[in-house]
């Protein structure tokens, strides 16, 4: 027999009802609260994306700057110190790993270290003419380039600088410096017949058609460096998984032709050692480099560009607007890291800081009063005790002093600063779990603008 049905008065019935009805009162009041929730969320968000494009003086979102780190920042929650605050690990030691020890930067090794250099390919890029006078910062971005064609067509970069007005030593090159790129001579590459040799002339060719692959040697122009589609670019150091974004490909080249011979290593940490003191948090700290001198506009150095930076007091008080934003932001922060080649810079950017903000300078830095190799010659001919290579290891140590920041404050009319925020993304050369950056200046000024442009693509 079927079973009777309730009675719709029943008190069973009713005790149903009356829980049915409470557990939609529930599911309302949750639904109504998540909705409140992701309302506040979102405003909070759009907030902080509004504060960034605000702060970066016309730099891209927060959702492209997350991309200059090779992992993404959450900018929302407070940076982890390499190895915790107050670790043992000392600031005023170099962080830069051989080649081998990573993966990136072992693929450039093995392309430029063939089993037989005599039957390797190469692509030459002379240093002649106005190059021979360049700065190391203004000579790597086109170095970077040629490295990318280089190992995109399996050839062997060869950097013939030997010549090099900042080359204070026997080599008179880069080597002077920075460890050897390659174990193939550029002597005898240079040695071979004219018939094996291609010299690129026109710097407007797109991709590689009118390159005769079959040429064993393509001779680059004496300065700046040939288009390249910047898919390949993007994956062409990771073959075997998702294109990166194009900076972590520069900041890997960068990473490698950079790496610092054992006696400027230990220099560079003979200057910083002292600087930073006991209770230096590296997640707390903002990076400020102020290039002035030959990038300021109207300087007259001869053959140094010419400047398109606002070095008045308009143009510090500027940068020291943007240190203020940083800080309301994030009011951790309780250090800036100073440097500049200019001393009165110095002493005007120590007048600046607010109240709170402790200023940490590189005081062992020769603070030569300008950037210009040409002057940085001059300087050392005209007997004053301080030689090329004093004052260009003083440069590196200021570089390597602001790898030491969580948020960056690079200036866009200066490839060394460029240089530097390339490797500011690189995880391997800094002290804090995330990093930032933010450049000052014009990105279509007419001498750095190209160059601005190429290290903001991290797309």
């Amino acid at each position: 027999m079927p079973l009777p049905l309730a009675s719709p008065t029943s008190p069973n019935v009713k005790a149903m009802d009356r829980a049915s009805a409470q557990r939609n009162r529930f599911r309302a009041v949750k639904f109504l609260v998540l909705g409140a929730l992701s309302i506040i969320i979102v405003q909070m968000s759009l907030q902080s994306t509004q504060f960034y494009r605000r702060l970066s003086c016309g730099a891209p979102s927060i959702e492209s700057q997350a991309q200059l780190s090779p992992s993404v920042p959450d900018i929302t929650k407070p940076s982890t110190p390499v190895g915790g605050r107050n670790s043992p690990a000392k600031f005023d030691r170099i962080k830069w790993p051989a080649r081998m020890e990573v993966p990136v930067t072992r693929r450039i090794w093995q392309n430029q270290h063939p089993a037989d250099c005599r039957a390797a390919k190469f692509v030459v890029w002379p240093f002649p003419g106005a190059a021979s006078t360049r700065n190391f910062g203004s000579i790597y971005i086109d170095v970077l380039q040629w490295m990318f064609i280089a190992v995109d067509k399996g050839r062997v970069l060869i950097l013939d600088d030997r010549n090099w007005s900042l080359g204070d030593c026997p080599l008179k090159s880069s080597e002077c410096y920075f460890e050897p790129i390659t174990h193939c001579k550029v002597a005898d590459v240079m040695a071979s017949q004219p018939q094996d040799q291609f010299r690129i002339t026109d710097l407007s060719i797109k991709g590689y058609s009118a390159l005769p692959d079959d040429k064993r040697v393509w001779i680059a122009p004496e300065a700046w460096s040939i288009a390249m589609d910047e898919t390949r670019k993007r994956a062409m150091l990771w073959p075997s998984v998702t294109p990166r974004p194009l900076c972590h490909s520069q900041t890997a080249i960068l990473q490698y032709l950079l790496a610092p011979q054992r006696w400027v290593r230990e220099s560079v940490q003979a200057k910083l050692q002292g600087v930073f003191p006991e209770d230096f948090d590296a997640a707390r700290t903002i990076g400020l480099p102020i290039r002035a001198s030959d990038k300021c506009k109207g300087h007259s150095i001869i053959d140094s560009a010419g400047g398109e930076h606002d070095c008045s007091e308009v143009g510090i008080e500027e940068a020291f607007k943007l240190v203020d934003e940083i800080r309301a932001f994030d009011p951790m922060v309780d250090t800036l890291l100073l440097t500049s080649e200019d001393p009165a810079t110095i002493a005007r950017g120590r007048q600046l800081a607010t109240e709170g903000l402790r200023v940490i300078t590189n005081t062992r830095d020769a603070m030569q009063g300008s950037g210009s190799a040409t002057y940085l010659v001059a300087r050392a001919k005209a007997g004053n005790g301080t030689s090329v290579s004093d004052q260009v290891v003083s440069a590196l140590s200021s570089l390597h002093m602001q790898l030491r920041s969580r948020y960056l404050i690079p200036t866009y009319t200066t490839s060394f600063h460029l240089t530097m925020q390339a490797l500011h993304r690189s995880d391997h050369l800094t002290f804090t779990s995330d990093r930032m950056a933010f450049p000052l200046g014009p990105k279509d000024a007419q001498y750095s603008g190209r160059r601005g442009k190429f290290f903001w693509m991290c797309g």
